[in-house]
């Protein structure tokens, strides 16, 4: 509880301290471990020890979501070792999930509630760890340019396909597809874990990409074909995830407002630091007037949400949080313009 606590406030390194407690509990209580059989639908008669079972792993799953989203965000390693824990997901749950959406929030029996949100916040979850291995581990620096394309690309695939299996009543568009996607239906959206959803989507799609970054000042005449064309192609779709991100926060801000917004506060920060150091690689790139529009109206939205928060409320770090954006905007505009004033 106090976990997700410190979670709900976005205050990071209180909630992992407070993680690693609960991985530990978790482990002592044989969470990581799978004991009612996987064969078991949601409508079983369970014995109580096999609801207790499940209770705990329930548990383990909110705590491997959460240390693998911590993980990236502060850029530290997770807590949970994949290797040491049963990561199998029911597929006759799964396949009740989604024959039951959108009638209903289907849910466990009395000892769980969970959602078809929940359910997919854990596929999604264990491609975050793939990429924290392969692509931000310290063995992962050490690949070759070649070798990171293709775990970029294995990734790439993977998360499409996690993408393209969700009902389509969630709105989980590609980010490629988003300039077609129509902002009333956002409008219908019944739950704050949808919001949250489509915008982890987005960042684990950035930052997936983000990883050839690091390799694209070496390029070497020998390198097989196509790299170099995938590397540019891997920046695109990061710019256009990053775009994505704050167009869609915009998008719903009028339902942010009324709900926990230190739920999603993490996905504009890193979404706004792509597009700016974006813009200094590429100052002249035809959307880098339009990415620093987004970075304006997204400091002005955060600024604006903090005057509206009630008393008590930490509404000083929503105002540097909209400063920093603020700054980030200006220097943009700063590298834009200097290389028109030389000319």
């Amino acid at each position: 509880m106090l976990l997700l606590h410190e979670m709900s406030r976005g205050h990071l390194q209180a909630a992992s301290n407070f993680l690693t407690i609960a991985c530990r509990t978790v482990f002592a209580l044989g969470g990581h471990t799978v004991s009612v059989p996987l064969a078991k639908g949601l409508d079983c008669v369970l014995t109580l020890r096999e609801r207790e079972s499940r209770y705990v792993r329930m548990l383990f799953w909110y705590c491997y979501t959460l240390d693998k989203t911590i993980s990236l965000h502060m850029g530290q390693p997770a807590v949970i070792s994949d290797d040491l824990c049963d990561l199998r997901l029911s597929e006759s749950t799964q396949q009740r999930y989604f024959e039951s959406y959108p009638r209903q929030a289907i849910e466990l029996q009395a000892d769980s509630r969970d959602t078809l949100e929940t359910f997919l916040y854990r596929r999604l979850s264990i491609i975050k760890s793939k990429a924290i291995q392969k692509l931000y581990s310290p063995v992962s620096l050490q690949m070759s340019s070649a070798k990171l394309l293709h775990s970029i690309r294995k990734l790439d695939e993977e998360l499409e396909g996690w993408r393209s299996s969700i009902p389509a009543e969630l709105l989980l568009v590609s980010s490629v597809q988003w300039p077609n996607q129509n902002y009333q239906d956002l409008h219908q959206l019944g739950s704050m874990r949808q919001i949250e959803l489509q915008l982890d989507y987005y960042y684990v799609l950035a930052i997936v990409h983000c990883a050839i970054g690091r390799c694209m000042a070496d390029i070497n005449p020998a390198e097989p074909e196509g790299v170099f064309d995938g590397r540019l192609s891997s920046i695109e779709l990061a710019m256009a995830a990053s775009r994505s991100t704050l167009r869609y926060l915009l998008a719903t801000k009028n339902l942010l407002a009324d709900r926990s917004f230190w739920l999603v506060i993490l996905y504009p920060m890193s979404a706004s630091m792509t597009l700016f150091f974006n813009v200094l690689r590429q100052p002249f790139h035809e959307n880098a007037t339009h990415d620093i529009g987004l970075l304006d109206k997204t400091s002005d939205f955060i600024s604006d949400l903090g005057l509206r928060m009630p008393a008590g409320f930490d509404a000083q770090h929503l105002r540097n949080m909209s400063a920093l954006i603020a700054e980030l905007s200006s220097l943009s505009k700063c590298a834009i313009s200097r290389p028109q004033t030389k000319r």
